[in-house]
């Protein structure tokens, strides 16, 4: 899988054919914005083309878009997975409707057809806005990133990009853009697909001979990211695709007991090994099977039948090598979302610890180092590279953190080229809070 040479990210110009994109793809056009963000414009996938990219409440997915700006980097490709959380139980999708109703809509229908004023579309009182800025790795003074041709997937499944089709029967959701209203969908996976089919109608596509791609994502995202990677780079087999996975611990993940986890920090003992089943939540079984999940392929031959749903872990994706494709990792020892889960205060008690702030920070920094150490002895290992930090920022690739969160004077940004031109560092470890 992808194991042509890797190419520099950094091509050699070439007539620049974005000019012809935005005669021939209808609405993929890049709207003017300032010095510094990136203005993308949204776009809404046809629901006769891709009846299946729906949101939870049966609204059309959408994505952001604006092309490369200089011709030598107008072969480069930037595609990031929105983050946002998620919910795994009827329960837990009622409270993320009253909590979050944004994340399961696009106030869509169809582009151009969207929710304004007192006529919802859907959950959302209003729709995406035509355009938006992002920062980070879509700025455009970003070099072979920033310039890039930039993708941003909104974020409406609640499924960490894995539904095919699931449904959540029997609840009261209300939502009129369903043919059953009692129900809610999943279709995560779906929209990365039906965007990349997307994407190739374009003259010069992610799938071009020359074309490099960073698929990438934040948060729930990264689950995503994980999950799709190497479906991703089947996908598109003329392109070098490799995967950046930003914040991607979530909470304390354990590392498979063959590598040993740090015994000196509270969340990485031997007693986290085997968390008490109150902290286990709904089973990775009951998510596969709500979701109707899409899982990697490679790992759904590798375990018995009947077992795939374990192949939705990341630990069992990037610990048992199962992700072929290359990846880096962008991560906060302090990760405020991380140390914050109730799930850390839960195994810390259980472990007869306090949820002090410093037990919190030190259940962490455990949990990553820990994590870290295991992936490096991966063999052979697809994980190329990190930028282990200790802010306490969660998500970095479209804010301003890529840029002013840095590590002897690099940030994630200035990692990611290195990784791509084979000169400068790829390994950053901030040492100041451990």
């Amino acid at each position: 899988m992808n194991s042509r040479p890797r190419p520099v990210l950094a091509l050699v110009s070439a007539p620049l054919r974005v000019a012809a994109a935005l005669c021939t793809f209808v609405g993929l056009a890049a709207a003017s914005g300032s010095a510094s963000a990136a203005t993308m414009t949204r776009h809404v996938l046809n629901p006769a083309q891709y009846p299946d990219a729906r949101c939870n409440d049966g609204t059309q997915a959408a994505f952001y878009y604006a092309p490369a700006t200089t011709p030598a980097f107008e072969d480069n490709w930037v595609i990031y997975l929105e983050g946002g959380g998620g919910c795994s139980s009827l329960d837990g999708c009622e409270d993320r409707l009253n909590d979050s109703p944004h994340k399961m809509s696009t106030g869509c229908v169809a582009e151009g057809d969207c929710a304004s004023g007192g006529a919802p579309y859907g959950v959302a009182q209003t729709a995406l806005p035509p355009t938006r800025d992002f920062d980070g790795i879509f700025e455009p003074q970003n070099g072979s990133i920033g310039q890039a041709n930039r993708v941003l997937i909104e974020y409406c499944s609640s499924d960490g990009w894995s539904g095919e089709g699931g449904r959540a029967d029997g609840s009261s959701f209300g939502f009129t853009n369903l043919d059953t209203t009692s129900d809610m969908e999943f279709h995560g996976h779906d929209i990365v697909a039906a965007v990349l089919d997307r994407l190739e109608q374009l003259p010069t596509t992610p799938n071009d001979p020359d074309s490099i791609v960073l698929f990438a994502g934040g948060s729930a995202g990264s689950m995503g990211a994980m999950r799709n990677l190497d479906y991703v780079a089947d996908r598109l087999p003329n392109a070098e695709v490799r995967g950046f996975f930003d914040s991607a611990y979530h909470g304390p993940i354990v590392a498979n007991p063959d590598y040993p986890a740090a015994s000196d920090y509270p969340c990485t003992s031997s007693s986290a090994l085997n968390p008490p089943p109150s902290l286990a939540g709904p089973t990775i079984s009951a998510k596969f099977d709500l979701f109707d999940a899409y899982v990697d392929d490679t790992c759904a031959q590798a375990v018995a039948p009947g077992e795939e749903a374990v192949c939705m872990k990341i630990e069992k994706l990037l610990i048992d090598d199962f992700i072929e494709t290359p990846y880096t990792v962008y991560q906060s020892f302090h990760d405020f979302n991380a140390r914050t889960a109730p799930s850390v205060a839960d195994l810390l008690s259980s472990q007869g610890l306090s949820a002090s702030r410093a037990n919190r920070n030190s259940c962490i920094e455990g949990a990553v180092l820990a994590f870290d150490d295991a992936l490096r002895q991966v063999n052979p290992p697809s994980y190329e590279g990190n930028f282990l930090h200790c802010q306490q920022k969660h998500v970095v690739g479209p804010t301003t953190y890529a840029v002013t969160n840095t590590i002897g004077g690099d940030n994630v940004i200035d990692m990611l080229t290195h990784w791509f031109t084979g000169v400068g560092d790829l390994w950053y470890t901030d040492s100041s809070c451990l």
